[in-house]
């Protein structure tokens, strides 16, 4: 989600994306980990809102079985890297029954027009006993509308300790964002999480990997008479590489071996 149709300064507002669709940063999705139900391994989690996987993404260091539903075929082909996901609208009458049974816990970042019906559709179908944890605008907590709801459904809430982004483009909106955890023991605390090690926010995305290997490999193409500059050039990328995993340095994943100047 995104507050991107917010008025900017110039009067102007941006399109919001199709299917209300803005893919959550992996550091937001590891941020609430922590505070997660440790499942027991055959126990299912499901994210009713897959996009391209980053809250399954983010799952794979615990226990429990991953799957997720994706309305756009593109992002259900993405998603379907890290846990089993089907393309179908999740709020169609079909239950959400993940290998034949109730979720033993629902997370998700929902399209924000649709929120609502979302987090009651989770919490009709997540098991007995189990959690819901939905990434929500913190003023979802507003609103005559929801008033109600939340006081019958009382929830912790984990306040992000910066403001996401949700565009390709790494800036903010001007929203301020939340983990709402429903069930067992979560009756109305709120807390701030804490800040990540820059490694945990590190995000080598898709994109960014792709971009790296395409100036790579015009440097390093065989046959390429050497170029002084050269030398200077992947020592510069691999700086910056080593600087996006917090190490300062790469030498866990050469982009050289040893005087042969080709891709390892």
């Amino acid at each position: 989600m995104s507050a991107t149709c917010v008025p900017k300064r110039d009067g102007t507002t941006r399109a919001r994306n199709q299917d209300d669709a803005y893919l959550t940063p992996l550091w937001a999705a590891r941020a609430i980990l922590d505070v997660l139900p440790a499942i027991n391994p055959d126990d299912t989690w499901l994210d009713p809102c897959a996009g391209e996987g980053a809250l399954l993404r983010a799952l794979a260091p615990m226990r429990g079985l991953r799957f997720g539903f994706e309305i756009d075929a593109a992002r259900t082909a993405k998603a379907a890297a890290f846990g089993e996901v089907l393309q179908r609208d999740a709020l169609s009458p079909e239950p959400w029954r993940p290998a034949g049974r109730r979720a033993s816990c629902i997370i998700a970042n929902p399209p924000f027009s649709f929120a609502m019906e979302f987090l009651e559709r989770a919490l009709a179908e997540v098991e007995a006993g189990g959690e819901v944890a939905f990434l929500l605008r913190l003023c979802f907590l507003a609103s005559m509308k929801r008033a109600a709801f939340h006081r019958s459904h009382p929830c912790d809430i984990y306040i992000l300790p910066k403001r996401p982004s949700f565009t390709p483009d790494g800036r903010t909106d001007s929203a301020d964002y939340a983990w709402f955890v429903y069930g067992p023991g979560h009756a109305g605390a709120w807390s701030i999480l804490a800040p990540l090690h820059h490694r945990e926010e590190a995000e080598l995305e898709p994109r960014v990997l792709d971009l790296l290997a395409r100036v790579l490999v015009a440097i390093l193409q065989p046959g390429k008479p050497h170029d002084p500059h050269d030398d200077h050039r992947v020592a510069r990328v691999e700086e910056h590489l080593g600087r996006l995993l917090g190490d300062g340095h790469v030498d866990a994943v050469p982009l050289t071996h040893g005087g042969d100047r080709r891709l390892v």
